[in-house]
């Protein structure tokens, strides 16, 4: 059980280490506010992109992590300082 405990600590439920993911440069300036709760629409306009190129790198970032929802890859973000 304490085993099981500190996995979880270094790894997501899919078994990817938050740590050894390598984000480019402008999903980390996404990421950045998305963690700060920033919607879509926000972020696009902060970092003067099309909501639709927001979209993308936050699915990239999803994918990387291999994760399903924007909640669960702030909570990632944010746990792991990885921004």
């Amino acid at each position: 059980i304490i085993i099981l405990f500190l996995l979880s600590l270094i790894y997501n439920d899919t078994g990817v280490s938050p740590m050894k993911v390598k984000l480019t440069q402008r999903e980390t300036d996404v990421a950045k506010y998305l963690v700060e709760g920033k919607s879509n629409y926000e972020i696009a306009q902060i970092l003067e992109l099309s909501i639709h190129m927001v979209k993308i790198h936050v699915a990239n970032m999803l994918k990387k992590f291999g994760i399903n929802n924007r909640t669960q890859l702030a909570y990632i973000l944010g746990k792991n300082n990885i921004i």
